[in-house]
């Protein structure tokens, strides 16, 4: 299934993924149950991929390297989960796999914009720390990851500098 969809085959059938796994059709659904539940073990392993070849997150120290290092840490792995993601978006409205997956990403960007901006978010009023880390959370997405690389067509470098400038003018009073 992950190899059919970094392919760029966005929507692979049970007999696409038979072929590329040199098994039979039948194999497929003898291991899965239907291609709802072959999609949530690739994403499983999807995830485990990605988290695999993170840098850690840094959240003590010099504001500027943390912003850094979160930054470093998201857009590496939306890169490494690019094709995967974009073949995904297609069954966002048809797979509970696919829904979770994306919400559990959103999620995890938002603990990690609270754990490395802690002291920065606890000097704000209880209003503006919300407002900010749903801006920061925003900043820190897939989608506008996607923004900045495909339709703004920033190579990975600038999209970073853009990302980081943006983070430290919302956090540097």
């Amino acid at each position: 299934m992950l190899n059919c969809l970094g392919a760029g085959v966005l929507r692979p059938s049970a007999k696409e993924v038979a072929e590329q796994a040199n098994v039979s059709t039948r194999a497929v659904f003898r291991h899965f149950e239907n291609m709802e539940a072959l999609l949530e073990i690739a994403s499983e392993l999807q995830i485990e991929r990605v988290m695999h070849d993170l840098p850690p997150l840094v959240h003590h120290g010099v504001l500027g390297k943390r912003i850094e290092a979160l930054v470093s840490r998201t857009t590496r792995g939306y890169e490494l989960a690019a094709p995967v993601r974009r073949a995904t978006l297609l069954w966002v409205h048809d797979s509970k796999v696919v829904r979770d997956r994306h919400r559990w990403v959103r999620a995890q960007v938002r603990k990690q914009v609270r754990r490395v901006f802690r002291p920065e978010l606890e000097a704000l009023a209880k209003l503006h720390r919300r407002d900010r880390i749903e801006a920061l959370s925003g900043l820190l997405s897939a989608a506008y990851w996607d923004e900045l690389r495909t339709h703004q067509r920033l190579s990975e470098p600038t999209a970073r500098r853009v990302l980081e400038e943006t983070i430290r003018s919302l956090l540097v009073p």
